[in-house]
């Protein structure tokens, strides 16, 4: 498999359990449970992770496919069984643990948001881990929900709440209004509210965009369990649906056609935000600029700006970043004058996992990153993980045909999602950005 693409396929029953675990426990908030190895269920013996993972905080289900399948962890014929979703991400401690993929037959504990310990000390038993690490979670998050409930009700969003569904990290509560679905942090950790503010600005833009060709998650109430501890609360969706890709496609075009708000007519968004666990500027402050500057100044260059802090011994990356950026105006010229490019609602990290429907088949969006920009930005971290597909179909072609030049700047829209990748989960990602740097430049 390419080392810059990762297809996810269904996972094979029975696949593969992962045998040994060390848990590191020198503080409950900062413990690491590392893999050691696993074997395929039947196959004794037969390595399936190489090395230790560093796994994406909160995006579970590509930390299997990307972490482990890019960075060398799973073997190849194990690549069938790497998409699985975990039964639980906590938010403190952020842990993945517990069982992944219904009817697989996985049990795991993989870190998220911290490298994993590379020695292989003692084993402990799985389920036993998972058990303790969940009835923990489950008390953390048991008090949270009262938090969140008590906001609800002084707001006046809701006139009764009570707990439904408390696990670790996120969970749901039943109101008179219907479920709701609160989600603690962003990207797996902790977040100041500001952050939580800019995701609920942008589903209720997203919202109002799509015209109903598309859900979006209504946004109720952002507050603070403590600072730099915010939550979201949003309505509840069932997600149980399929949603065609032509469907999808129109309402994703309905987006990107929406008329500018009149509070906003500029490329960037009116609040700063993340993109993951990443700072996202955004030119809040409302600068007139083109679309090749604001990528240049806002998108790609802050990239390569935190890649000098973050892997400052990165000389190669910083060479083809330069060159790269010198040569932009050429990705953009058969777009036309650069102030001919004008600003559509982007969601903003549009990976398959941000993707879902409603038991009707009404495709769903959620977890969005959003700033205005040009149409196709939207598609780079589609193709990195879901190969495109949310685009390739005629509901979207419909309304914007590909223009002269699109390959080439698909492969620029998706590197800034490799570089985002790259400085927040390290190395893993480096091979994929070189890469992409590379057939940019036409080396």
């Amino acid at each position: 498999m390419a080392a810059s693409r990762c297809r996810r396929r269904k996972p094979e029953k029975r696949c593969f359990q992962l045998q040994r675990a060390l848990m590191t426990t020198a503080a409950s908030a900062a413990s690491v449970l590392t893999v050691a190895s696993a074997t395929e269920a039947g196959r004794t013996g037969s390595s399936a992770i190489r090395s230790a993972c560093f796994l994406a905080p909160g995006r579970s289900s590509r930390s299997l496919s990307s972490s482990l399948i890019l960075s060398g962890g799973i073997s190849p014929e194990l690549q069938d069984c790497s998409f699985a979703r975990p039964a639980g991400v906590l938010s403190q401690p952020n842990l993945v643990v517990g069982s992944l993929a219904s009817g697989s037959g996985i049990f795991t504990a993989l870190s998220v948001g911290a490298v994993c310990l590379v020695s292989v000390g003692v084993s402990a038993s799985l389920r036993a881990a998972s058990r303790r690490w969940h009835r923990a979670a489950g008390l953390t998050a048991m008090a949270s929900a009262q938090e969140v409930r008590k906001q609800l009700l002084e707001s006046g969003v809701c006139g009764d709440v009570e707990d439904r569904q408390i696990s670790s990290g996120n969970f749901v509560l039943r109101t008179d209004r219907g479920d709701c679905f609160v989600k603690c942090g962003t990207g797996g950790s902790g977040a100041p509210k500001a952050i939580l503010e800019y995701e609920a600005e942008g589903l209720r833009r997203l919202g109002a965009a799509a015209g109903g060709l598309l859900r979006v998650p209504e946004p109720w109430l952002v507050g603070e369990l403590a600072p730099g501890q915010a939550f979201i609360v949003q309505e509840k969706l069932d997600l149980s649906g399929h949603a065609s890709r032509d469907d999808l496609g129109a309402g994703l075009a309905a987006v990107h056609a929406a008329e500018l708000p009149a509070d906003w007519q500029h490329f960037g968004f009116p609040l700063e935000g993340c993109c993951g666990a990443c700072p996202q500027k955004n030119n809040s402050e409302g600068k007139s600029m083109t679309w090749l500057n604001f990528w240049r100044d806002y998108r790609l260059g802050e990239q390569l700006r935190m890649l000098r802090q973050n892997s400052p011994s990165d000389s190669e990356v910083q060479k083809l970043g330069a060159d790269l950026v010198a040569r932009l105006p050429e990705f953009f010229e058969p777009l036309g004058r650069p102030e001919d490019i004008k600003p559509s609602l982007l969601h903003g990290d549009l990976w398959s996992g941000n993707i879902s429907a409603l038991p009707d088949g009404t495709p769903v969006i959620i977890d969005p990153a959003c700033y205005y920009g040009h149409h196709e930005a939207d598609h780079g971290i589609n193709l990195m993980f879901g190969g495109g597909s949310a685009f390739r179909n005629s509901g979207y072609e419909s309304r914007f045909p590909r223009v002269t030049g699109y390959k080439q700047r698909a492969l620029l829209y998706e590197l800034h999602h490799h570089l985002n990748h790259y400085n927040i989960f390290g190395g893993s990602y480096r091979g994929g950005s070189v890469e992409l740097m590379r057939r940019l430049l036409g080396s």
